[in-house]
């Protein structure tokens, strides 16, 4: 898609924003495809390094008052990415991993070795948690994200009834 867009006149300005982890780039034809766009005249490339340890903890300790070992323990785990440790907290928040104690959350040590190491398997647990009781719910969720990443819900309600999607309040 993006290629297509490059062969189109300049008229209007537009922004694309990819992310890409350095494992990513060892396949062949994504590696390719990387170089083409990076190389091609009308983009800009900007390489991100992964978060150092000191900025995550801070961000982590800006999240909710963690004791030291647990900003610890999700600094090595997020391995400089912000995106999931933010959503580590939240997914350990949800399934009982932190606990309350006095003035912060502490990581229930028997459970934390469960839990999701990357970024997808955080994703499909947390979509089997939404899902959870809805068999259509999935395909449902498969149509959203074909409407983009800001999807109106009465047009997804439409999408779902013309590909005669059951759904149910609980998915919307």
């Amino acid at each position: 898609l993006i290629e297509t867009l490059f062969d189109e006149p300049d008229t209007l300005r537009t922004l694309f924003v990819a992310t890409v982890r350095t494992g990513e780039r060892a396949d062949p034809e994504a590696a390719a495809a990387l170089t083409r766009l990076r190389d091609h005249q009308r983009t800009r490339s900007l390489t991100l390094t992964p978060m150092r340890t000191t900025e995550m903890r801070q961000l982590l300790s800006a999240l909710v008052p963690l004791d030291t070992a647990t900003v610890d323990a999700l600094a090595r785990r997020a391995d400089g990415n912000p995106l999931f440790a933010e959503h580590m907290v939240r997914h350990w928040m949800r399934s009982g991993v932190l606990e309350r104690k006095a003035d912060d959350f502490r990581a229930s040590t028997d459970k934390m070795d469960l839990l999701p190491a990357q970024m997808g398997e955080l994703w499909k647990n947390r979509l089997g948690e939404v899902l959870a009781g809805s068999p259509s719910g999935r395909l449902a969720y498969m149509l959203a994200a074909m409407l983009g990443s800001s999807v109106d819900d009465e047009a997804w309600r439409l999408v779902c009834a013309e590909a005669g999607v059951p759904t149910s309040a609980e998915v919307f």
